[in-house]
């Protein structure tokens, strides 16, 4: 059957109704086109790449044949937010289809006088360099490099200096005993000793040899040479000028005032840089 004009008394299709092109008919297939008197050959190839791994689950195609229509597999991503954590994660799995956002939230950069001087914090692709230079006070703290918490002072022997750093000493003989002492009382308040095992002294001495560290807790501020409030003592050689900590071991609990003592048979001095439970 040909294509015709018109339809006449010999039958065929008129071309006037027909809409198709070559390239909307299959290739290797012939088809009444318009435009052309004849059945034309078709252009139109199914060079479709896709396949059901990279489509989205819920939608349909058409790949290499137009025949078999196909269904997506590929998961779906919906809007989330990905929280940044110690170890890596996956934001998006292989494979999926995005179709909302996924954000990862900013952070706030700490500022370097919360870091410790010469120490780089490295935070994804920022990195702060530490100027914190201070000392931060604790709980346990009698004294920190100039923070006087626990109102510490001299008792009856010695003498105590606060400077901006360090709280400096100098021993004074008790009695006529030949032996020197600096007594360093926490007047400030009590401190409950329950969960603390040691007291403990950072100094640096100005004298070398023998040194005798006593541990002192009482219901009043302690400020004399007095054993019944003795809790415990070490003793330790002592170089000049070499910042040393002694620990004070004890076994006691109780809420009281306390003090530390530095006794040798021989005139001293020196700075006291911390005291602190623990």
């Amino acid at each position: 059957m040909g294509i015709g004009r018109k339809t006449g008394s010999g039958g065929g299709i008129q071309r006037a109704l027909l809409t198709a092109k070559p390239e909307d008919v299959l290739e290797g297939k012939l088809a009444g086109v318009a435009t052309q008197n004849t059945p034309a050959a078709g252009t139109l190839k199914a060079e479709g790449n896709a396949t059901v791994e990279v489509v989205p689950v819920g939608y349909t195609f058409y790949s290499t044949n137009f025949k078999s229509r196909q269904q997506g597999k590929a998961p779906i991503v919906r809007a989330k937010v990905v929280t940044p954590k110690t170890s890596d994660q996956v934001a998006v799995a292989a494979g999926s289809f995005v179709k909302e956002d996924v954000k990862v939230p900013g952070f706030t950069k700490p500022p370097a006088n919360v870091i410790k001087k010469g120490y780089s914090l490295k935070i994804y692709d920022e990195t702060i360099v530490g100027s914190f230079e201070g000392y931060v006070v604790t709980a346990a703290d009698l004294y920190n490099k100039g923070n006087n918490p626990g109102g510490i002072a001299a008792g009856t022997y010695g003498t105590l200096t606060l400077e901006t750093g360090q709280a400096d000493f100098v021993t004074t003989e008790v009695g006529s005993t030949g032996r020197y002492a600096v007594i360093i009382s926490a007047k400030g308040k009590k401190y409950n000793l329950s969960g603390y095992t040691k007291i403990n002294i950072t100094l640096r001495p100005a004298y070398t040899g023998d040194c005798e560290f006593v541990f002192y807790a009482s219901d009043s501020v302690v400020a004399d040479w007095n054993n019944s409030s003795q809790i415990a003592t070490v003793s330790q050689d002592i170089v000049a000028n070499s910042e040393v900590t002694v620990s004070i071991p004890f076994t006691f609990s109780a809420t009281k005032y306390i003090a530390v003592m530095i006794r040798r048979n021989a005139f001293s001095q020196g700075s006291v840089y911390r005291l602190w439970l623990s």
